[in-house]
């Protein structure tokens, strides 16, 4: 039956795979296959409590199951449960030597722990032992390794031609490209290079996003906030840390996360997922109060017991800043904010996941960013004070006064640590993972420059739009 179950689950039938998982375990509660297949049903479903629960026996009962140790890994770092997550990738990368995803999943681990070079050694010896490596380790290795000018890695990226490749592969090869490019110095072929990347995504409707901001800015007032002030948890725990991607998130956690008495959660997907169940404009308070205390004990899973501050840096979360200032009525909002032109660009030319469609090119970025901006400044109206807006310019230009601002704000003493906030070791899983290991620079600062003409139709739409940069 176990046979039949794992056909349907490869044939996207998961409600009936999961009924003859259910119907095995019923007779045999111990039996680590049907364990392990639920939990990758589960998953699939985004069902992450229940997939983890199977995970989790699966891997007790049957140790040398490569495939649950797999997807137990892929689930508790997207959980960003990093530490205990690198044990059972090298398990999955030992167990199953010829698995690109094992492999590249361990590597991506090690680069969170800042073991980078680790990473790098990783991939290189899983594509030697491999006759036709995968390109999923291509371009790990593209994500994780620094390139130089004329570095001979780039040779990696140039033996393969996109246009014999379908459209997933092709993106994946030269949003690769771009990275290395971009780094070596050849920043005008980069971007020429992404911009045939992004291309190959599907449009982005651009009238949903402004019709959502539209409905929020119209509905969460703070009237509406009002009527629901007592709701939910009254800890002053967590801190959420929102705006756009590339934007300094990483930056501002790393520096609270290196306080004594705190700790980073990094991105989370726990509010997006509550918010599924229970839309902002709809909740009722009974709701509010179930939905915070799983949400606190996420935290706590996280970022420890101890520490009085945890952060919570998914930058999307402005978009659900009323959902949170139902549920967590006295916790503390930090926005990030940097120059929109290096914004863009920056995340224009970085890896994000093509579930960021509003990166498909650059006129579709400005405007989303226009609405993002808007939303912001609604933000900024109806909630106050407990939103402290950081500008990454000024934040990196006088590290301490930014620092004590951020401090002030998240009810924390003072502590020298945050001024060396490189030196904190924990695992940071975002793009900014090698940066935050790094002193703060000012590089970055009129990056869109390096682009020449291509930057344009950036310019124009947010200079259109937004008269006034800043919220």
């Amino acid at each position: 039956m176990l046979d039949h179950a794992e056909a349907l689950f490869q044939s996207g039938d998961l409600r009936r795979a999961e009924a003859i998982c259910r119907t095995t375990l019923e007779t045999r509660p111990s039996d680590a296959r049907a364990h392990s297949l639920a939990g990758r049903i589960y998953l699939a479903g985004l069902d992450h409590d229940r997939a983890r629960a199977h995970l989790e026996k699966a891997v007790r009962r049957s140790p040398d199951d490569a495939t649950a140790a797999l997807a137990l890994a892929g689930l508790l770092r997207e959980q960003n449960l990093t530490a205990r997550t690198l044990p059972l990738s090298a398990r999955a990368a030992r167990l199953a030597p010829r698995s690109a995803e094992a492999a590249r999943l361990h590597a991506e681990l090690l680069a969170d722990m800042g073991r980078g070079q680790e990473a790098i050694e990783t991939l290189k010896a899983a594509m030697a032992r491999m006759p036709d490596p995968d390109r999923m380790l291509l371009n790990a290795f593209a994500r994780i390794h620094r390139f130089g000018p004329d570095d001979p890695e780039f040779a990696r990226l140039t033996r393969d031609e996109p246009e014999a490749m379908d459209p997933p592969a092709q993106y994946n090869l030269l949003q690769a490209r771009a990275k290395a490019l971009d780094e070596m110095g050849r920043h005008e072929e980069a971007i020429e290079t992404m911009i045939a990347a992004r291309r190959l995504i599907r449009p982005y409707d651009l009238d949903l996003v402004r019709a959502e901001r539209e409905r929020i800015a119209g509905t969460v007032t703070e009237r509406f906030l009002a009527g629901r002030r007592g709701w939910g948890n009254a800890s002053e725990r967590p801190i959420f840390i929102v705006g756009m991607p590339r934007s300094g998130t990483s930056l501002v956690e790393q520096i609270i996360a290196s306080h004594g008495r705190a700790a980073g959660a990094g991105e989370m997907p726990d509010i997006e997922l509550l918010r599924a169940e229970a839309d902002e404009t709809e909740i009722t308070q009974a709701q509010a109060s179930v939905l915070a205390g799983r949400y606190m004990k996420r935290l706590e899973e996280v970022g420890g017991s101890t520490a009085l501050r945890v952060t919570d840096k998914t930058p999307q979360n402005f978009w659900r800043l009323g959902l949170i200032a139902t549920l967590f009525p006295k916790a503390r909002i930090i926005h990030c904010r940097r120059d929109p032109l290096d914004t863009c660009i920056s995340c224009f030319m970085s890896a994000l996941p093509v579930s960021h469609g509003y990166v498909r090119d650059l006129t579709t970025l400005g405007a989303y960013w226009n609405d993002y901006d808007a939303l912001m400044r609604h933000w900024s109206v109806t909630l106050g004070d407990r939103v402290l807006h950081v500008d990454y310019e000024t934040l990196v230009n006088d590290l301490e006064a930014g620092t004590r601002r951020i401090l002030d704000h998240a009810g924390l003493d003072w502590d020298d640590r945050c001024l060396e906030f490189w030196k904190t070791e924990r695992a940071v899983s975002t793009l900014s993972r090698e940066q935050v290991r790094e002193p703060a620079y000012r590089s970055s600062i009129g990056r869109w420059r390096r682009y020449g003409a291509a930057v344009e139709p950036l310019r124009n739409i947010i200079a259109s739009r937004t008269p006034n940069n800043k919220c």
